[in-house]
């Protein structure tokens, strides 16, 4: 959903490379999305949930559990995701290490597709915002970074050589 949105609505100018994996610090990074274009480079982390979530010191408290409707179930348990925003920040930082040497900054953001899905703010929103699905393309296009043809070609050649084939859209 989150590829073929970016497909249909950024224009032809950004390139979008999908389900991308980086060797980091000992372990594997797998990013949903990176998008290179005139405003920047950004990473995306898709996370298709649904209900009610807030900060919390273990990551996104879903509250209540479960819903049908909007109609909590009873039985409440509570109900911890790994925080998205430790994965996202984790994915950029992965993504600038690789990119080292090309003077570039890495965007990083958590799309939610999902319209049953309310995130209600937390403490790492500045440093790994949280945008819905209709939200992401003007996340993308009000950035301030503007590259180049030549710079969007340098960054795409280099991801390329992870062997991974990219699509232009």
């Amino acid at each position: 959903m989150v590829a073929r949105y970016l497909d249909n609505k950024l224009p032809k100018s950004y390139k979008i490379l999908n389900d991308l994996t980086l060797y980091f610090e000992g372990k594997w990074v797998q990013m949903d999305h990176v998008v290179v274009g005139p405003t920047g480079i950004f990473v995306i982390e898709t996370k298709n949930i649904t209900g009610n979530y807030y900060s919390d010191n273990m990551g996104w408290l879903r509250y209540p559990a479960h819903t049908i409707k909007g109609i909590p179930v009873r039985n409440y348990r509570r109900v911890v995701i790994s925080c998205p925003q430790e994965q996202s920040l984790r994915q950029k930082k992965s993504l600038e290490n690789y990119l080292l040497g090309l003077a570039v900054k890495v965007n990083n953001a958590i799309v939610i597709p999902n319209k049953e899905c309310k995130w209600n703010g937390g403490p790492k929103d500045k440093k790994a915002p949280v945008v819905s699905l209709s939200g992401l393309r003007g996340f993308i296009l009000k950035q301030e970074q503007n590259l180049d043809v030549q710079q969007i070609e340098a960054i795409s050649t280099k991801l390329l050589g992870l062997g991974i084939k990219m699509k232009e859209y």
